[in-house]
């Protein structure tokens, strides 16, 4: 008896894992055809992200159409970073945070600098998971370029998700902390673990200790949803 629902608990998960895998073979098959739909029409289905022909990462959203994503600059910026030690990578780190760091308003923010009416945002807006990220990549970009400018501008950017600093975070009544991508209306569980690891990595390079507390309390929220 034992040795047969042994058996049967290993066909389960042997099941469990082909539906897996099945599915995952599903996810790509529908990117594959949504990232050609929007390369031969210019429209698609579904988000995605593509190359544009500027060589830079971009996204297309259904109903907005191509718009430059700088959380994906961002993220792509420090990636270079971690593996600058080939040149081609140090010079794409180098450009790519260039223009991340160019791209800060005068509210010393990283603007989304398109309207997405499906979430009753108008240009420019920002998000959560776009600041945290941009902080590590300017993070980084000072600290290789030991450039105290860069650096206080990466402390800004990462001081707007602190909560009552604006509009990315807002404390909940037990104390945690959750991080918002489309406005105060709208949990994104997407984009919270964005806003979390990026928030992980900067208290990794930089060791701002508020980084950590937020981290926790964020990882809090999101236990309880």
């Amino acid at each position: 008896m034992k040795a047969a629902l042994n058996k049967l608990v290993c066909l389960l998960i042997s099941l469990g894992f082909s539906i897996l895998i099945w599915q995952a073979g599903e996810v790509k098959l529908a990117v594959f055809w949504a990232k050609a739909s929007v390369r031969i029409s210019g429209n698609g289905f579904q988000e995605v992200t593509y190359v544009s022909s500027d060589s830079l990462l971009r996204s297309y959203i259904p109903g907005v159409g191509k718009v430059p994503d700088p959380l994906l600059l961002a993220e792509e910026s420090y990636r270079m970073y971690k593996t600058r030690i080939e040149p081609e990578r140090l010079d794409a780190f180098l450009k790519l945070s260039e223009k991340l760091e160019n791209s800060i308003d005068t509210s010393g923010r990283i603007p989304q600098t398109y309207d997405y009416k499906a979430a009753r945002l108008v240009q420019p807006w920002y998000n959560s998971a776009t600041q945290a990220a941009s902080a590590v990549a300017l993070a980084a970009r000072a600290g290789y370029l030991r450039n105290p400018d860069t650096f206080q501008k990466a402390k800004i950017v990462f001081s707007y998700l602190i909560p009552d600093s604006g509009t990315l975070s807002s404390r909940l009544p037990d104390g945690s902390v959750w991080f918002w991508e489309f406005g105060q209306e709208n949990y994104s569980m997407k984009g919270m673990i964005q806003t979390l690891l990026s928030l992980h990595e900067y208290h990794r390079i930089v060791g701002d200790p508020l980084a950590a507390e937020l981290f926790s309390s964020g990882v809090k929220a999101l236990q309880k949803k």
